[in-house]
């Protein structure tokens, strides 16, 4: 329990600095507090190194740089780890195509802040695949009826708006590799 209190601790403290560092220079003080995409909030944070790295590898990152607006549930390194050993798989096993499919279930293609969230709804992810969202506790069920719970809320980003959670969402089922 110490690891995850410690673990919001140096997330808030994270993004207190970017947000601090992200502030315009403008002496009038007319300028708003400048927000910094998705891809920047991942990559400036060492909670996210592996969810960085798949963005990279898969060619997706690009996407969380530019316009638009997404909802991303974001899974911690420990939660990537975890789910790698429960696969029983190493990250460098997975196909581009399997980790795309993994990363899409992480991703809702509108901006969905925790007070829009209802007890029971069931989003669409980019994969096309249904997560079940309960509020009692505040928690994800994906495909599989595996459970993410949702922790730090609410991190806005120029293009969305991220939900940290400590469980990779799974799809319902995984593309075998080819021989």
């Amino acid at each position: 329990m110490k690891t995850i209190s410690n673990f919001f601790k140096m997330a808030l403290l994270g993004l207190m600095a970017i947000a601090v560092l992200s502030c315009s220079d403008d002496d009038d003080g007319s300028s708003p507090t400048q927000k910094i995409s998705i891809a920047a909030v991942v990559e400036a944070s060492s909670e996210f190194s592996l969810l960085e790295m798949a963005l990279k590898d898969t060619g997706l990152f690009s996407t969380f740089e530019a316009e638009g607006m997404f909802t991303v549930f974001a899974p911690t390194d420990t939660a990537f780890e975890a789910a790698l050993a429960e696969l029983n798989v190493a990250y460098t096993d997975l196909t581009v195509e399997n980790l795309t499919r993994i990363l899409q279930m992480h991703v809702l293609s509108n901006e969905v802040a925790s007070t829009d969230l209802t007890d029971g709804i069931t989003p669409a992810t980019l994969l096309g695949e249904n997560i079940t969202i309960n509020l009692d506790p505040v928690r994800i069920t994906d495909p599989r009826g595996r459970v993410s719970n949702i922790g730090l809320t609410d991190l806005e980003a120029s293009n969305g708006i991220i939900h940290v959670i400590d469980n990779v969402i799974l799809p319902e089922s995984l593309v075998a590799a080819q021989p």
